[in-house]
């Protein structure tokens, strides 16, 4: 991924409310509506939209069903780091709290971190590259 490439990947992608908000009124459901379907208060789906409050997993999953999206789709908008499975990775493994302290001691930027990966995986003949 060129700077240029990853700078116009970075000004496209939409925070999880603005792709559930886009999402909702391309299907023409009102706020009110939306938060009936998922019996939950509209608040709420204003403050996810906002970016004020996030979903949990299981009312992720029913929006991306109401939304009629993938819900994998829907996680790669969300913007908070996979704690959960970083906390089990480094439990399982140490040398993973070592390898992410080391990490974020660089200060790497992500086009870094994404250049990292993608030629690991170059190196690795990782079709998924």
């Amino acid at each position: 991924m060129t700077g240029e490439s990853f700078a116009e990947y970075a000004y496209t992608v939409k925070t999880l409310g603005q792709k559930i908000r886009e999402r909702r009124e391309e299907l023409d459901l009102s706020l009110r509506e939306f938060a009936k379907k998922l019996d939950c208060s509209p608040p709420f789906i204003s403050d996810v939209e906002h970016g004020r409050r996030f979903p949990s997993d299981t009312m992720l999953e029913q929006m991306s069903k109401h939304l009629k999206l993938d819900a994998a789709e829907l996680r790669q908008h969300d913007p908070r780091a996979p704690l959960d499975e970083m906390r089990r990775m480094t439990e399982q493994d140490p040398t993973y709290a070592f390898a992410f302290r080391t990490l974020l001691e660089k200060k790497p930027t992500p086009e870094e971190i994404l250049r990292f990966v993608n030629d690991g995986k170059a190196r690795k003949g990782d079709p998924k590259k």
